[in-house]
Order: structure tokens, then sequence, then C-alpha cells
């Protein structure tokens, strides 16, 4: 009874407000990789830059967007690039968990801020860390441009 009230809550709790989104990863959920580069794409597809992960941290930031509409979609990236620095999100790319998962990455629900997912388990090899980063860039959906 405990586990039920606790989800029902949860699930009303992401309801009113949509923002934070604490729920278990599924593997065919989209996550968004929002591009802020023009060498990250092109008009039909995704390239390894997109995917590379940062230096400082090892992490590839990605959103969770399960249940939001496209609007919301765009202002989170809007909203998390104005925070890094005041660069503008041009199109983002969307792979599956499933599809990090397949390639020995990991993907880390941190929720920081709210909706954020890290690609995490990066190999130390700049050279495997391009391949993984590849592989991504071509299992991704083709770049959903502004």
């Amino acid at each position: 009874m405990i586990g039920y009230l606790r989800r029902l809550c949860t699930a009303f709790l992401a309801f009113i407000r949509p923002g934070d989104f604490r729920e278990p990863l599924q593997p065919g959920e989209p996550l968004a990789r929002f591009l802020c580069h023009s060498r990250q794409f092109n008009k039909t597809s995704v390239k390894r830059p997109a995917f590379m992960p940062w230096k400082v941290d090892g992490k590839t930031s990605t959103c969770r967007t399960v249940r939001l509409d496209e609007v919301a979609i765009w202002q989170l990236g809007d909203q998390w690039i104005a925070e890094e620095g005041g660069r503008s999100v041009l199109a983002r790319a969307v792979v599956t968990v499933a599809t990090v998962r397949k390639l020995g990455l990991e993907v880390d629900p941190d929720n920081v801020p709210p909706r954020h997912a890290s690609i995490i388990g990066w190999p130390n090899e700049k050279d495997a860390k391009m391949s993984l980063a590849q592989i991504l860039a071509a299992a991704a959906s083709p770049p959903i441009i502004r």
C-alpha cells in the first residue's frame, strides 16, 4: 500500500511540477542532446562531436523528454544553455536509453537541473571515446533543427 501511495504522489507531483521528473529510466525512453554548435550536426545527420563527453567531468549531458511537448523541450534546452553561458540551442539529437546501454555506457538521471541525465561510463582512451560518440551520433535521430 505504501509503495502504491508513493507512486501516486510521485505522479501527482510530476503533474503539478512538470520540470521535476524522477521516474525510473525505461529502455525506450528518449534522451535529447541539445546542440549549440554547427560542427555537431548538419541538415541530415548528427556528427560525432555532439556526443563527446565533456572534458571536465567525463559526462555527456542529456534531457529526459518523456511526456513533454515540443515547446517544453525547447524551453528546457534554452533554460539550461542560457545558465551555462548564454549560448543558443540550434538543434537537438535524440537517442534512447537502450542505445546508450548497448554500447556499455550508462545513463545517470541526476535530475539537476530537473529532467537532466548524464551519459556516463566513458572509457579513458580518446580513440575509444571517439568511436562510441560516433556510434551514438549514427544511431541518433536526424537533428531536429529550429
